[in-house]
């Protein structure tokens, strides 16, 4: 038996990311889907762990709030985070 390495929070994560999203909304998702607050570093620490094993991709887009420059940060999942969500689903549906 192959047990997934994917964790639950990342297994999480990878669901609420059907589309793009920013990351703010991802955080909002977990709370309210899972009760689960991942904000701040522990957030982006996650996130970049994520993108390391090619999970995810992201990109930065620049905007201009009251004389401020922000940067907002996007997430995709990749094909490769695709195949490890559909394996971990299906890995635990055939063990209940």
């Amino acid at each position: 038996m192959n047990v997934p390495r994917m964790t639950p929070l990342q297994f999480a994560i990878l669901t609420l990311i059907s589309t793009e999203i920013k990351g703010e909304e991802l955080r909002n998702k977990l709370k309210k889907f899972y009760g689960i607050e991942e904000f701040g570093p522990k957030f982006y620490q996650l996130m970049d762990r994520l993108e390391t094993l090619r999970w995810i991709s992201s990109r930065f887009e620049q905007k201009v709030i009251n004389g401020q420059i922000m940067r907002e940060k996007f997430y995709r999942i990749t094909e490769h985070g695709l195949l490890a969500l559909v394996a971990t689903r299906e890995f635990y549906n055939a063990n209940r």
